[in-house]
Order: C-alpha cells, then structure tokens, then sequence
C-alpha cells in the first residue's frame, strides 16, 4: 500500500462549492490501494478488500431508487437504510427507513457490510474509530443503531454525478465509509479538488474519509452499456439519532 503524506492546499470555496466536479480539477488519480496522511496522521483510506460483492450488486440492480433532494438542494438518485431521525414538523418520531420495510432482505444485506467496513476502519484509524465508537455507544440507543456497528445509517447512490459538497448532520471529527460498485462506467471519480486527488471508485472498492471536513464531488458518469451502473454505499452516524427516544416511548 502507497502513503501519502500530505498538506491540504487552501481554496476559494466559491469556486468549487455546488459546482460539477471535473477531472480536470486534480491531477493525480488513485487507482491502487492508498492511505493520505495530514501531519502524519491518517485522513483517508483508499482500498479493494477482498469480499464477495456479488450479491450485493445483483441486489442493488433490483431495488428501486427515489429521485430526491439532499440536505443543501443536491439531488439525488438513491436510497437510504438504516435509521432517519425526527424531523421537524414532518415526522415528530425516529424511525428505520422505508427499505426496511419495503424490502427487509436487501436492508439486512446492505446493513450486514457495516461491520465488514467497520473492521477496516478501526484498523486503519484506530483513534478517529475509538471517538465515533464511543459517541455512538454514549449517545445512541441500540435500537437505533446498525446492528454490530458504530453507523446509525448509509445511503445508496445510483450514477449520481454529484456537485461538490460537505455532507453535514454527521458526527463531527469521524469518518464515513463508503463501497463503491460499478460496471461498464467510465468516469464517475471521487474529486477532492484539495489535496489535488481524484479517487477511482472501482467495483469492490473502499474509501473512508471526514466527507464534513474535505470538500468532495463526483465526476461526469459515462454509461457504456444499458446495463451499467456506478453505485456508492455509504455509511455513517447522524447526530439527529442523538435525540432518538427508547422504542416504547
């Protein structure tokens, strides 16, 4: 595995924030297995594991997508699972998503790869893992938890170009992990215009990164086929569930 040890460069933000990504925009892409390190300290992992992802991809090719809007007005073709927070004056409750309910085989699925990812990431960043483990342990009821995992929730993404952005509504200071699955795409890179990166998202591919802190977006997606796809799974930890009351209440 390469590492990389680097300074992240400053940017005018206003060129770059809600904005398509571009490949232009970096000039080295990461293809290989990769740990980037700010001051020594690791900030994202760029891996391949060697998992079975075949029924996993055939599953995701089966459900169907929401077209919506994301926290800041980026839309999206997806799907999440896991656990939703209240939201004021729509839903006064927390609840599990509706994938659970829908189709609880491909939720359990989905939802059995958080600890899988999990074991990466605590090997990788033990001292960023410990503090999201703990927040999670301290401030999340079990019911609203990913079973065997730190995530209360994830987010399935279905060939979305997404604008650059910072996720938000995540634990602060920890990291989101994120799968990628594709096939017959071309493009559809992880732009992180500062550390002057893109990332490939390959088919059985992991990255882990702060996605509140580094600023992030996807390049054009080009479909070879009418079979291809460029999915993303990933999890994380909202601090709306912070608030989540036991069930019977």
């Amino acid at each position: 595995m390469e590492t990389l040890n680097l300074t992240p460069r400053s940017l005018d933000l206003s060129q770059f924030v809600k904005r398509s990504a571009l490949e232009s925009d970096f000039t080295t892409l990461v293809k290989a297995p990769t740990l980037v390190c700010f001051d020594g300290q690791p900030k994202i992992l760029y891996l391949k594991p060697d998992w079975d992802f075949d029924l996993l991809g055939s599953t995701l090719n089966q459900l169907e997508f929401q077209v919506s809007e994301r926290t800041g007005g980026l839309k999206t073709t997806s799907r999440v699972f896991g656990f939703q927070p209240r939201v004021a004056l729509r839903r006064d409750f927390c609840t599990a998503t509706s994938l659970a309910h829908t189709n609880p085989d491909a939720n359990a699925l989905v939802s059995s790869f958080a600890t899988k990812v999990e074991s990466l990431y605590s090997t990788f960043f033990d001292t960023t893992h410990a503090v999201h483990s703990s927040l999670t342990r301290s401030k999340v009821l079990p019911e609203w938890r990913i079973p065997n995992s730190c995530f209360t929730s994830g987010i399935i993404n279905k060939n979305n170009p997404l604008k650059y952005h910072f996720d938000s509504g995540n634990f602060e200071d920890v990291c989101s992990c994120m799968i990628g699955l594709k096939r017959d795409v071309l493009g559809g890179y992880l732009s992180c215009p500062a550390l002057d990166l893109g990332f490939e998202i390959g088919n059985g591919s992991l990255l882990i990164f702060d996605g509140q802190s580094l600023l992030h977006g996807v390049t054009p997606i080009k479909r070879l086929t009418p079979k291809a796809y460029r999915y993303t799974i990933v999890y994380y930890s909202l601090k709306g569930i912070w608030k989540c009351q036991p069930l019977d209440e």
